[in-house]
Formats: C-alpha cells, structure tokens, sequence
C-alpha cells in the first residue's frame, strides 16, 4: 500500500486584532487623571460629578494655570438670623458664585492668612481679653476646623500665618503679638499650634523691638517678620524656637521711600522660596525688594521676572507659565483699590521712574506757553495696569478682576484647592 502522499490542508492561520472596548464609565484611572490634569478647578469638580467612577483622588494631580481666585464677603443681619455672605469669583471663566449661611449667632472673623484654598480666622466674636480664637475654614466645601484657644492676656495679637494644607500632618500655625509701648516693658510673643498638638506653645522674648509686627511670612521652617515697615526683618525658628534679627537698617537703602511711613502699604510674600518686601510708597507706585540672606540686606527688585504677586489682607506669587494663561500676568502686581482689584507693571513703571531721575537730575527743561502763562512740565505718564484683554467694555473690564468690581471692600485672594 503506497503512501498517501498528498498534503493535507491546513487551516489559514489568521489572527484578527482584537481591541479592548470599555465603557465611559470604566476608562483607566491613569487616562482619567491625564484629562483631569488639563482642566481647570472648577470643570475638575464637574468632571468628577458626571460619573462615579470618575472621582479619583484630585490630590497631587498637577494643576494648570493656577490663577487666585477672588473673595469678597459681607456680613450682615438679615431680620432675626444672622447670615456670613461671601462671594468667590472665578477669573478664567468671569464667573462669580455667591454662597449665604445662617449662623445662630453673630460671626465676626478676621483675615489672617491664605494658602490652598483655606483662610486662618481670628473669630472676634469669641475672643476675649485673655484668649484668642483661630479657625480654619475653606469657602470651596465650606469646611471649618477650630483650633483651641490661645492664652493671649497682657498683650496684643497681630498677625498669624500658617505653613501648608491643614490635610498635611505638619501643618502649623504661628500667631504673633506683643507690647511694643514707649516707656514700659517691650516683648514680642511667638505661639506656634501643629495639628497633632492639644495646645499652643509659646515663647516670650524681651527688649529687642519697640514696633508691632506689621506682615509675616512662612518659608522652609522659618517664619519672617517684617518690623517697621521693612526697616527691621525678624525671623523665628519653628524647629529650634529661635528668634533673630536678621535686618536692622535706619532708611538704608530705601532712599525717600519710607520718610512718610506712616502713610505707606507694605507686604512680606514668600516667593518660590525667596522673601519680598513689597512698599506701596504712594497711590501711583510699588516697590519690591528680595532679602539676600548672605549680605543680610535688601536688594531692590526691577523685574519679578515670570512671577506675579497678589497683594492685600492675604498675599500670594504665582509663577506664570510660558505657554499658559498666565503668561500675560509675569511681572504684574495685583492689590485691592477701594472696591476694585487692579494691576500695576513694576517693570513698566521702573523705567518711568528711572526716566523721571534722570530728568530731576539733569534740571529737566520747563517750558513756557506766553498765550496763558502756565508753565508746563512732564505730563503725568500712567503705569500700565495690565490685563488679559479677554474681550471688549471699558477698561475696569478688561483688567484680570476688574470685571468682579463691586461696593465690597472686605476683599482677599484665595488659591482654589485643586
């Protein structure tokens, strides 16, 4: 029997590509957080509302352009309850969210500080003589975390500040007061309260300053005060208890700045590590001026190179992103004016001022007009006041926040949480 030689036939074998189809409501977390990264607060919330699946851990996840966002807040008493009223304003959107709450008693809070979406309260209401009490309290989920109470008898209680998210396990918060009187005993008082604490600490230290703390700063540990408006800079150890003075000038190196400063606005900020002072001399100028802690002295600032402040009652830098929406805020100052926040350009307004030395010093020529006998200078040049241009209107509306202008003067910056 011969062989069967004929090839039998084998099956093609082909294999089809398969793709792995998942639902919406099922996308990877990794691809989720990719999407939530190229959102703004706002829309994240949103995003993370439209499915339940959706709401991964927002934490850590990187922002973009983190712009402040503004807080205006009235309180009033509105028939027999007693209602807070606030109002948040959204600049990337132009949108304002107006959020009222019934207390059954009257809260009158002080502004302190604010970082990551929260504020540090002093409660008015609730202080006394010989206590203080501070709060924590975040606007966006309207969260409030009571501190316990501060012995503060004998003297006056300042300014305060905290270091990071009260979520954090080292989150401290640091009060400064004092008595700082001509003719009796002169001290500042340094409480430090860390969320694994029960109580405050405190440390007392005699006879080194004969002003109040005018503005604080929180950096790598180390809290700064500023002291006469910039002329004295202090700092306190949290880890060692430390106290120094690290600046003790009489108008070196501020020229003509602080001979009225009496009558000037000045702000400590902490900035990408590094320490401003910012003066606001006059209604029409800013000043900023960085601590160089190797010379222990200030340097004057001409540019803030890609960051911008937002000066007031609560103070922050943002580091403008080259290719983001905040690159058209680098080198701006933003402050509170009466019941509008506006922008000012400290380069801009540098070399207007270099421009008018100058002319000072050169004896600039003043004209006469013979047809009605006024003399006549140098115009006044207006510093830019810089904006987003998002749009047509006037010019209020086209400034950063000058669209959220309203008859509130209780007005603060605030970072949105996410």
């Amino acid at each position: 029997m011969e062989p069967n030689t004929k090839e039998s036939k084998k099956p093609d074998l082909m294999v089809e590509s398969e793709e792995e189809f998942r639902p919406w409501s099922n996308l990877p977390d990794d691809i989720l957080r990719q999407l939530i990264e190229k959102l703004y607060p706002v829309d994240r919330v949103r995003f993370c509302a439209v499915c339940r699946n959706w709401r991964v851990p927002i934490k850590g996840i990187q922002s973009v352009d983190k712009f402040p966002w503004l807080m205006t807040y009235l309180q009033f008493i509105l028939y027999d309850e007693h209602t807070f009223e606030y109002t948040l304003a959204d600049p990337v959107y132009r949108k304002s969210y107006t959020v009222r709450e019934k207390s059954e008693r009257e809260r009158f809070y002080h502004v302190h500080a604010s970082k990551f979406g929260w504020l540090l309260l002093r409660d008015e209401q609730r202080s006394e003589e010989t206590t203080t009490c501070f709060l924590l309290f975040t606007p966006f989920d309207k969260k409030f975390i009571e501190l316990p109470e501060l012995p503060s008898s004998g003297y006056d209680l300042g300014v305060a500040t905290f270091s990071s998210s009260p979520a954090c396990s080292d989150c401290t918060v640091v009060a400064i007061g004092g008595k700082s009187y001509v003719g009796e005993e002169n001290y500042i008082v340094i409480s430090t309260y860390r969320s694994r604490d029960e109580t405050w600490s405190s440390k007392k230290f005699c006879g080194q300053i004969f002003e109040p703390v005018k503005d604080v700063a929180y950096s790598r540990g180390k809290v700064y005060c500023s002291i006469s408006y910039g002329l004295v800079l202090g700092a306190y150890d949290v880890a060692d208890k430390t106290w120094n003075l690290l600046v003790h000038l009489r108008h070196d190196g501020f020229g003509d700045v602080l001979l009225d400063s009496y009558r000037i606005t000045n702000h400590l900020i902490e900035s990408d590590g590094e320490i401003l002072l910012a003066i606001h001399p006059n209604e029409r100028d800013w000043r900023v001026y960085g601590f160089d802690i190797s010379k222990a002295t200030w340097v004057v600032k001409q540019s803030l190179g890609n960051r911008a402040l937002f000066l007031g009652a609560t103070s922050l830098s943002l580091a403008a992103a080259s290719g983001g929406d905040t690159r058209d805020i680098a080198d701006m100052i933003y402050y509170h004016e009466l019941d509008k926040s506006v922008g000012f350009s400290l380069t801009k307004s540098s070399s207007v001022r270099e421009m008018r030395e100058r002319e000072r010093a050169q004896m600039a020529i003043v004209e006469y007009d013979e047809d009605d006998g006024v003399m006549n200078g140098d115009d006044e040049t207006d510093y830019d006041h810089g904006s987003l241009n998002q749009g047509g209107g006037n010019e209020d509306e086209k400034q950063l926040f000058g669209w959220c202008a309203s008859g509130v003067m209780n007005r603060i910056w605030i970072q949105p949480p996410y």
